[in-house]
């Protein structure tokens, strides 16, 4: 695993400036140690999965979430494989309207398409009028987000340190609660505090939205559903369909549609 320090880059940009983007490649397994930063942040994968280490929780954040990080918060960066992700810091001034905690966020694609064009130029030394309006634009938006409940918070009890790696790198409606207390060495009962404790959710409600993210990112691939319900183990397109209607108040056609407006 390779071990990173977090990105300075940014102490050397203009301090006026209302934001500062920057797109990142890892490959392979890799963890950015603990630090932070003067300005706020939000952090968005483009591809692959992220988990972010904020005031002693895990967010697990994909490609359609985003984490704010407020300024001077420690946070550490993990991934278990190859991710490219983009980041965008934030003005303190400009970032003022946002209350200083962290939030989970949906990442619209207007919003992540405003951070990838500003991250090809936002570091340059003088900006145009137009790409000075762009990040001003890229504010705006990022002061209009909307709070996700898709920002999944991962258990850290190290009992499950190995297994819930394992459930974000493929998602299963096959790892009951039974198996995963098995897998553990404790009882279902426990693992189900656990979760309860440190997410917010049961475990089947976590695995739930799990299999969800993983559905969706298939989802924008263009992946039949059929498809996507065998490879998450459903029995049937319809349990699969239900589940998802269940959640996010739409089927998955609609869904996607609702994407591509």
């Amino acid at each position: 695993m390779k071990l990173l320090s977090g990105s300075d880059s940014i102490k050397k940009a203009d301090a006026q400036l209302a934001a500062i983007a920057e797109t990142v490649w890892v490959e392979g397994s890799h963890r950015i140690v603990a630090h932070q930063h003067d300005r706020a942040q939000l952090i968005h994968s483009l591809v692959g999965n992220l988990v972010v280490e904020v005031e002693e929780q895990a967010f697990l954040i994909t490609p359609e979430t985003a984490l704010w990080i407020p300024a001077e918060v420690q946070h550490a960066v993990f991934a278990q494989e190859s991710v490219h992700y983009c980041s965008v810091y934030v003005n303190q001034t400009m970032a003022s309207d946002l209350a200083g905690q962290v939030h989970r966020v949906y990442m619209r694609p207007l919003l992540q398409q405003l951070a990838i064009s500003a991250a090809r130029f936002s570091k340059a030394n003088t900006l145009s009028e137009q790409q000075s309006r762009l990040l001003e634009v890229l504010v705006d938006q990022i002061r209009a987000i909307e709070p996700c409940e898709l920002v999944l918070s991962l258990p850290r009890d190290r009992r499950l340190t190995r297994v819930v790696p394992r459930l974000i790198a493929k998602p299963s409606l096959n790892d009951d609660l039974m198996t995963i207390a098995s897998e553990a060495n404790i009882s279902a009962r426990t693992v189900e505090r656990i979760f309860k404790k440190e997410t917010g959710f049961s475990y089947k409600q976590w695995q739930q939205r799990l299999i969800l993210l993983r559905a969706i990112a298939l989802l924008k691939r263009g992946t039949p559903v059929k498809v996507i319900a065998i490879e998450l183990s459903y029995q049937t397109s319809s349990a699969f369909i239900a589940m998802f209607k269940r959640i996010m108040k739409h089927t998955p056609s609609q869904y996607i549609k609702l994407l591509r407006k």
